[in-house]
């Protein structure tokens, strides 16, 4: 959502809701899977499966979507910056979990500390803010 918003700056969007988003998606795809796993799937040849253990999901990934993040240079943040406007024109909510294994509660911390954003909430919860999904819609929607 952040890249749309980023590339494309649609007028009709006024709010954009975050639960522990990932700024770095290829870099934490390779970091997770490794890159022998990925090597295909980087050069768009094979789609490719993110297996989440906890809950046994299996993610297919399509496989242009990370020359899609090469060429349009989709990664938020790479190399300790933050590509994305410092004041963007609408209201952005970011919610985090403090034990999210997935992505890094420190990417949030760092996007907010360059971004101008409406709120921002660190929950004692995972990734999938499995305790504090439901009490923060009803809060905030």
């Amino acid at each position: 959502w952040l890249n749309y918003l980023k590339l494309y700056n649609p007028s009709k969007v006024k709010r954009l809701y975050l639960f522990a988003p990932s700024y770095s998606t290829l870099y934490l795809t390779l970091k997770h899977l490794g890159e022998e796993e990925t090597k295909d799937w980087l050069k768009g040849e094979k789609e490719l499966v993110f297996k989440e253990c906890e809950v046994g999901l299996e993610i297919p990934i399509h496989k242009d979507f990370a020359v899609d993040i090469l060429q349009k240079g989709y990664e938020i943040i790479s190399d300790g910056e933050v590509h994305f406007p410092k004041e963007p024109l609408y209201h952005i909510y970011i919610f985090h979990g403090t034990r999210d294994n997935m992505v890094p509660i420190e990417d949030s911390r760092l996007f907010v500390s360059r971004v101008k954003v409406k709120e921002y909430r660190e929950v004692e919860d995972d990734h999938r803010l499995t305790n504090t999904f439901e009490h923060l819609v009803n809060l905030y929607l």
